[in-house]
């Protein structure tokens, strides 16, 4: 039971991110072929992520009160809803108002269906699987970066046309997932009666969000430069066919950027855990935040297609290291009742970077060009960075004081 669900767990995981690479990765080559300017690209994908921060956790809230299948029951309906977006836009050609609202309603529903998928990994090790996440996620960068690349080589041979085809495919995939996966709980929980209880204190989130921000100053402080990282990493990540046509590329080497971009994500996950019991997550996230900023700052002085390639080795040390740490540090550092706070503000900062990034991104593009982009989002990336930098230890312990001081008036101590 446990390897099938490890291996079903990274299935989720390889379609999602392969659906990922369809939508988000290759946005700006469907777009851009569509008609659209560099400011609208922004303004659709700005406008999907403002949706899904809106609908997620209320979709989340009527999950939570529904029967335990209920999480994979949804996230098959939202598969569905995504294919149900994605079939038009096969279609649509000329009618750059439907194209927008449908890629607008796919990266809404694409977005709010990422953290279901994380989701999962805690429902699934209540039938008592231990589920390795680490290897699991690692797999849907394994299956991005294959897709990125082939993508890339068929859009050069066929255009633009093959790219959504290619994600009712995987789609199609992931529904069946989500499926097999619901019958196996069900039989699981079943068989084993009620759902093994995670250890620990409940993660109700018992507290306010004033009485956290009181708690935590200086983790708002660390989110704050984590929204200026991820700025940088939303820049890359909206805009890198823009950027590789700008050093002399075409949406094949897009496909090879990316897809050395994830394949190099992949040890860092598989061994993050080693990592973090050698290094502090302080450390980690300080020697991350620098990354981003050598990352980013190398592609704005790329000239050409090899130098954008060379730059995607800082990967394994910036967006594949941060992720990991920065979850790490909320739950060691915080009691489980105000990590879900905690969490919820990471991906916040995540969320609203990605806004900032695509809105901003593309008005640069269109008045400036690459340069003038790259250049504001090493700068961004480097302000994060330093607060990062100057305040996650001073988060840490805080964070350890506060813990302390409920334990004392527990009696514990």
């Amino acid at each position: 039971m446990e390897r099938r669900f490890n291996f079903q767990y990274a299935m989720v995981h390889g379609t999602y991110w392969m659906y990922y690479g369809v939508l988000s990765s290759f946005s700006s080559v469907f777009l851009l072929a569509r008609g659209f300017t560099n400011s609208q690209i922004g303004m659709i994908i700005a406008l999907g992520n403002i949706i899904a921060v809106i609908v997620q956790p209320l979709l989340a809230d009527f999950t939570d009160r529904m029967r335990r299948t209920a999480v994979f029951t949804v996230s098959a309906a939202m598969t569905l809803l995504l294919m149900g977006f994605t079939v038009p836009l096969i279609m649509l050609r000329g009618n750059r108002v439907l194209i927008a609202c449908c890629y607008v309603g796919a990266f809404a529903v694409m977005m709010t269906l990422q953290p279901f998928c994380n989701a999962l990994n805690r429902m699934l090790e209540e039938t008592g699987a231990t589920i390795n996440f680490g290897l699991c996620r690692s797999l849907g960068s394994l299956f991005y970066a294959v897709l990125v690349y082939i993508l890339g080589i068929m859009t050069v041979k066929r255009g633009e046309s093959i790219i959504q085809p290619a994600g009712i495919v995987i789609l199609a995939a992931l529904f069946i997932t989500f499926i097999v996966m619901r019958a196996g709980y069900s039989g699981a929980t079943d068989r084993g009666g009620e759902p093994v209880k995670a250890a620990g204190r409940d993660a109700g989130g018992n507290i306010g969000i004033r009485q956290f921000a009181s708690r935590h100053r200086m983790f708002i402080a660390v989110c704050a430069g984590t929204l200026g990282v991820y700025v940088a990493n939303s820049i890359m990540n909206t805009y890198m066919a823009q950027i590789t046509a700008n050093a002399g590329g075409n949406s094949r080497d897009l496909g090879t950027v990316f897809s050395v971009l994830a394949l190099l994500e992949i040890p860092t996950l598989i061994f993050f855990n080693k990592i973090h019991k050698r290094f502090p997550c302080g450390k980690l996230l300080k020697f991350s935040g620098a990354a981003f900023v050598v990352w980013i700052g190398i592609c704005a002085l790329a000239r050409n297609i090899a130098a954008i390639i060379a730059a995607q080795f800082i990967q394994p040390f910036a967006l594949a290291l941060f992720l990991p740490s920065m979850i790490a540090f909320i739950d060691d550092s915080m009691d489980r009742s105000e990590a879900v706070k905690g969490h919820a503000l990471f991906v916040t900062m995540v969320t609203a970077a990605s806004i900032f990034a695509s809105l901003v991104g593309g008005l640069i593009l269109d008045r400036m060009g690459v340069k003038p982009l790259l250049t504001a989002g090493t700068v961004v990336a480097a302000a994060g960075a330093a607060i990062i930098a100057l305040t996650i230890d001073k988060a840490a312990a805080e964070s350890a004081g506060e813990r302390k001081k409920g334990k004392q008036a527990d009696g514990t101590v």
